[in-house]
C-alpha cells in the first residue's frame, strides 16, 4: 500500500496537470481519496461476510444431504409401492389392498 505522502504527492502532480492552482480543487481530489479508501474498506468487510455465509451454507448443504437422500428414497418406495398396489388391484386383489394398506 502506498504511504499517505505518495498520495498526496499523487494529487498534487494531477491538480498541476490539469494546470489547477494548487488549493483551488485539489480538496476535491483529497476527499475523493478518502471516500475511495473508504469504500475499499467496506468492500473487503463485505467480502469477509459474503466468504463466511458462503462457508455456511456449504456446511448446511453437507448436513443436509444426507438428510435429503433418506427422504428421496423414503418417497420413491412409497410411491414404487402406490403404483404397485394399483396394479395388483386388478390383477391379484387381496395383494393389490395389502400393499395398499401398507
Amino acid at each position: 500500500m502506498w504511504s499517505s505522502s505518495f498520495g498526496e504527492h499523487c494529487i498534487i502532480a494531477t491538480c498541476a496537470a490539469r494546470g489547477t492552482p494548487q488549493g483551488h480543487n485539489c480538496h476535491r481530489l483529497r476527499r475523493g481519496s478518502v471516500g475511495r479508501k473508504r469504500m475499499c474498506a467496506a468492500a473487503r468487510e463485505l467480502l469477509k461476510v459474503h466468504r463466511q455465509t458462503l462457508d455456511g451454507l456449504r456446511e448446511l448443504d453437507g448436513r443436509m444431504t444426507g438428510q435429503w437422500v433418506g427422504a428421496n428414497m423414503g418417497q420413491t418406495a412409497s410411491a414404487g409401492l402406490g403404483i404397485a398396489s394399483a396394479v395388483l388391484l386388478f390383477t391379484v386383489p387381496p395383494l393389490g389392498a395389502a400393499f395398499g394398506v401398507g
